[in-house]
């Protein structure tokens, strides 16, 4: 386990990708991050910076602009576009802020001898599951990295519920010294937005918990971790 794919989607906010992309380059070695632009947005705010970093590290920043999607499913696109041992999602007003996270990560994610795991990074929200990596094959026994009928929110506290509730011993919390993240939560995509999501929570609850907590348990129940 060695490749790190980090996506983040974009939409009007080209001076927080590119600070957020600074970060990330400073803070690690070989992860890669792509970056889902969509392809409708605000032609008075082009991505110059961006677009300059991703030439100059062109073996670590991926630019690709796609139709609207919505944060969730562009990232769903991105994993299954991208191919990588590890997947990440971060919105663009985040700050990488220790440096040898990836290391760290791909260190922690290597306990679990059959592949199937989850790191929540510690953020400034302290240690709730917030931006969690998943291995390639908790996203392969799950069969998505976030929850398909989500926009925007909601789609780590799935992750979690399946982590907690179904394989604890497969969600581990990163150490605060080794793998933090700061959100800046430099606006919000609305209350629309977050109550369609929290609608499709509670549906994800009443109906299809019980078939992704069966995928979770048949694939990690014969393998111990350590």
């Amino acid at each position: 386990m060695r490749d790190i794919l980090v996506v983040c989607p974009s939409r009007d906010r080209p001076v927080e990708s590119a600070e957020m992309a600074a970060s990330f380059i400073k803070t690690s070695t070989h992860a890669k991050l792509v970056f889902y632009l969509d392809d409708d947005q605000n032609q008075q705010n082009p991505y110059h910076a961006l677009a300059m970093q991703a030439t100059e590290h062109s073996n670590r920043i991926i630019i690709h602009k796609g139709p609207r999607l919505g944060a969730n499913r562009s990232t769903n696109a991105m994993v299954d576009l991208y191919p990588s041992d590890v997947y990440g999602m971060v919105p663009d007003d985040v700050e990488f802020k220790v440096a040898g996270w990836d290391d760290y990560l791909l260190e922690e994610l290597s306990k679990f001898k059959d592949g199937i795991g989850v790191v929540a990074p510690h953020t400034n929200f302290g240690s709730q599951v917030d931006m969690p990596f998943c291995t390639r094959g908790w996203v392969e026994a799950v069969g998505w990295f976030g929850y398909p009928n989500v926009g925007h929110y909601v789609w780590p506290s799935i992750i979690a519920l399946l982590g907690y509730c179904i394989a604890p011993d497969r969600l581990i919390h990163a150490d605060p010294k080794r793998f933090f993240i700061h959100h800046y939560v430099r606006g919000a995509s609305g209350y629309g937005m977050m109550y369609q999501d929290c609608r499709a929570l509670y549906d994800f609850m009443a109906q299809d918990f019980p078939v992704y907590a069966e995928r979770v348990r048949n694939a990690t129940k014969e393998v111990s971790v350590g």
